[in-house]
C-alpha cells in the first residue's frame, strides 16, 4: 500500500520509519529537505514538493508543526494539490477548530479526513509506542486502524472529529502545568539548600507525585535543554491554542496565562528550539 508522509521532523521521522518498517511503499517531504533524505536511505521516495507527496498516494499523513504548516500543505495559494479520493491523516497537535476547518476544506475539495494526534516523545515513537487519539468515524477507524498501529498498540478512538483534538490539548494542558509547578518547587528548595534527595523521597511517598516529574527531573535541576523532545516554541503554540479553547468554552485561564507568558519569555530570548523544561530556567529569572 502506498501511504504519504509530510513532516519528518523530531516525530516524523522515527514514525515514517516505523511505516517504513510495515513494509509500506512510502512517499516523504518536509520543508527542510535534508530532514527527509536519512528516510530515503530506508527506501522512502523523496517528493520535491508537498503537492507531489499529496498526490502519490490516497492516503497522506500529515506530522507538521501547526494550523498554517497544514493549511499551507493543503491549500497554497498557488499549485494546490488535487484531494479527489484522498485521505488526509492530520496527527500533529491543532485545536478543535482548526481541525474542523480543515475537514470541511478536503471535503470540499473531494477528500476524506481524520485526525490523531498524538502523545508521547521520540523514544515511544522509536518503538511505536505512543498514545494515538482518534476523531473520525468508526467506519474511518477500522479502515486506518493498521496504519496507525506502526505507531501505537491500541490506537484510541475518542470520537468525532474534534474531539480528539481537544482531548489532545486537554493532555498537554498537564504537561505545560505539571512542568511548571514542578520547575517551580525545585527551584524554591534549590534556593533554601533544602537537599534534593530529601524533598524528591518525600514527594515519591505522596500522593502529590507524577512519574512526570522523575522523568523531567534531571534536565530541570542540571539545567539541560540540549536535544530537545519537544521544543519550547511547540509548548508556547500548545498552551495559546488550550487558552483559545477555554475562553471559547467560558472556562477561566490565568492558571495558564501565566505560563504562557514564561514561555513567551523564553521564545523572545531566542530559546525556541530548546527543550520546553527551559521552563525551569526562566522561573528563575535566567536570561
Amino acid at each position: 500500500m502506498k501511504l504519504s508522509f509530510i513532516g519528518t521532523g523530531l516525530m516524523g521521522r522515527p514514525m515514517a520509519t516505523r511505516l517504513l518498517q510495515a513494509g509500506y511503499e512510502l512517499t516523504v517531504y518536509n520543508r527542510t529537505k535534508d530532514k527527509a533524505r536519512p528516510l530515503q536511505a530506508l527506501g522512502a521516495k523523496l517528493a520535491s514538493t508537498s503537492r507531489e507527496a499529496v498526490e502519490a498516494s490516497t492516503v497522506v499523513i500529515l506530522m507538521v508543526a501547526d494550523y498554517p504548516a497544514c493549511h499551507e500543505v493543503l491549500f497554497p495559494a498557488t499549485d494546490p494539490p488535487d484531494l479527489e479520493g484522498r485521505t488526509i491523516i492530520q496527527m500533529g497537535t491543532i485545536s478543535p477548530r482548526q481541525s474542523l476547518e480543515l475537514m470541511a476544506s478536503v471535503q470540499e475539495r473531494g477528500g476524506d479526513y481524520l485526525e490523531a494526534p498524538v502523545l508521547g516523545s521520540i523514544a515511544e515513537a522509536e518503538k511505536g509506542e505512543l498514545v494515538v487519539l482518534v476523531g473520525s468515524s468508526e467506519a474511518q477507524f477500522d479502515r486506518f486502524q493498521s496504519i496507525l498501529q506502526c505507531f501505537s498498540p491500541r490506537p484510541i478512538h475518542v470520537g468525532a472529529v474534534g474531539q480528539a483534538a481537544a482531548f489532545k490539548l486537554a493532555l498537554n494542558q498537564l504537561i505545560a502545568s505539571l512542568t511548571a509547578g514542578f520547575a517551580f518547587s525545585l527551584n524554591l528548595i534549590r534556593k533554601r539548600n533544602i537537599p534534593l534527595d530529601l524533598f524528591m523521597d518525600v514527594l515519591r511517598r505522596s500522593s502529590l507525585y507524577a512519574y512526570h516529574f522523575d522523568k523531567k527531573l534531571s534536565r530541570l535541576w542540571q539545567e539541560d535543554y540540549s536535544s530537545p523532545t519537544f521544543p519550547l516554541r511547540l509548548l508556547y503554540k500548545d498552551v495559546g491554542l488550550m487558552m483559545e479553547e477555554g475562553k471559547e468554552l467560558g472556562l477561566e485561564t490565568d492558571s495558564l496565562e501565566g505560563i504562557f507568558r514564561l514561555l513567551e519569555k523564553g521564545l523572545n530570548r531566542g530559546w525556541g528550539e530548546e527543550d520546553y523544561t527551559a521552563i525551569g530556567s526562566l522561573i528563575l529569572g535566567k536570561k
